[in-house]
């Protein structure tokens, strides 16, 4: 299995810490992650750019937009943690209303059907040129099917500066409307588990 592992403080009030970042065991070489690059996305919106000293998807996000990547394999039976690597400079990582937030789909690629949906939350980070993680989608897959991932904008996936109420902030996405774009450079998969 992979397990991961995070650290907090309770004080003696009983208060409890943020929890540090995980950090989890993909295998000794990394052999548990599946990572598709922005280079073999097939795309609709957004363009392809190597700035920042990365190959990613730039002015992505907008409505009709997808991000598909190439199909991989399942090589176990069992849970994966879905996650893509982005960019989102839309303002400081302390305040704004223009988290990216995405809907994620894995497509059985015999037959198309839907295996696991769920959504990819990308917060601020205050510039464009640096890089994270976004939240996680879990899918159950089998060993030897084929799956790709499809990223793209819905109705659901939606920050704050889609509510006219955002429309007064000083920021971008307030009065010059909304924004919901992110850079992304990577889709993976995580496997959990190993046969």
């Amino acid at each position: 299995k992979s397990h991961c592992y995070t650290v907090e403080t309770v004080y003696a009030s009983g208060n409890a810490s943020q929890r540090a970042k995980p950090r989890c065991y993909w295998g000794n070489a990394y052999e548990r992650v599946i990572v598709r690059s922005a280079s073999a996305f097939a795309a609709q919106g957004g363009s392809l750019t190597t700035d920042y000293g990365r190959t990613f998807y730039s002015n992505w996000g907008d409505s009709g937009h997808t991000l598909t990547a190439p199909s991989f394999t399942a090589p176990s039976t069992g849970e994966y943690l879905l996650q893509a690597s982005y960019g989102n400079g839309a303002g400081p990582v302390n305040t704004g209303i223009t988290c990216a937030v995405k809907v994620l789909r894995v497509e059985d690629t015999q037959g198309g059907a839907v295996v696991a949906k769920g959504y990819l939350v990308m917060p601020q980070r205050g510039n464009w040129n640096t890089w994270g993680e976004s939240s996680l989608v879990r899918a159950n897959l089998v060993a030897g099917k084929t799956y790709r991932m499809v990223l793209a904008d819905d109705d659901f996936g939606v920050n704050m500066s889609s509510f006219m109420h955002f429309a007064s902030y000083g920021g971008t996405g307030g009065a010059s409307g909304v924004f919901d774009r992110v850079n992304v450079s990577e889709l993976k998969a995580l496997q959990m588990t190993a046969n």
